[in-house]
């Protein structure tokens, strides 16, 4: 909503296609409203995408390049609401195609635009749209004629239902699918109180009194004990923070 696009185009679409096994829309309810949209022919993009030359507003992939006879078994994208956009300046402005129904097309404005609708859909909902134009008089604004598609598209039967092949599983299968769940678990789970409030406030607690140390010992000897991350002897090496902070380190040598 409320975007420019000078030099782009926009597309809305599912991605589903005649073979797949979904039979209703994949996209429902979307919408593209206040846009401004200007020289949309000039698009530019970074990847190998083909894509047809079908206007500004693009709603639905169509079917192929020749639309003299557009399917109807088919529908990806249905109930989309397209409203108050400015598209000027380019060779068509808004494309329902065949494999969208009930295309909503409300209240855009077109200046300098080729082909202004182009309605192969279903069920599409054309109302409130204009053309705009500067003349010598000043501006002048033209309405395009509100109308509705009749065209139906066909409810597409399910497909049949296929049992899935049962194989046998190996000997190790159930072992190994315990270990995955295992070693994917969060540590946490194996565990009790870790989210506890009471068990959050000691940690806290903890952390204060060993920052309490550690300034302590800087104040003391002008600088950090220099321990091991992984000392020999944890409580009692000359590398050991536990023994290097002292005796007030003792009831914290659980967890330091």
């Amino acid at each position: 909503m409320n975007g420019w696009m000078d030099g782009a185009f926009a597309h809305l679409f599912s991605g589903a296609n005649p073979a797949g096994i979904h039979t209703g829309p994949l996209a429902f309810g979307s919408y593209f409203i206040g846009n401004r949209l200007r020289q949309s022919h000039m698009r530019r993009t970074g990847f190998d995408m083909p894509v047809h030359g079908d206007g500004a507003i693009l709603v639905g992939n169509r079917s192929g390049a020749d639309m003299t006879r557009p399917q109807a078994e088919h529908t990806a994208i249905s109930h989309t609401i397209v409203a108050r956009n400015q598209v000027a300046f380019t060779d068509a402005g808004i494309t329902a195609a065949d494999c969208a129904k009930k295309t909503f097309v409300l209240d855009n404005e077109f200046q300098e635009v080729g082909k202004l609708i182009l309605d192969w859909g279903a069920e599409s909902v054309l109302r409130g749209n204009r053309i705009y134009a500067i003349t010598e008089a000043g501006d002048r604004f033209s309405p395009i004629p509100d109308g509705t598609n009749e065209r139906k598209s066909i409810a597409r039967p399910p497909p049949e239902a296929q049992a899935a092949q049962i194989e046998p599983m190996p000997p190790l299968f159930e072992r190994l699918l315990d270990l995955k769940v295992f070693v994917s678990q969060q540590a946490c789970c194996f565990y009790r109180g870790v989210r506890s409030p009471k068990a959050e406030r000691a940690c806290a607690a903890n952390l204060k009194r060993l920052h309490a140390l550690l300034k302590r010992y800087d104040a003391r000897h002008d600088g950090l004990p220099r321990a091991a991350l992984f000392p020999r002897r944890p409580h009692q090496g000359p590398d050991s923070l536990a023994a290097l902070l002292g005796e007030a380190a003792r009831t914290l040598r659980a967890w330091i």
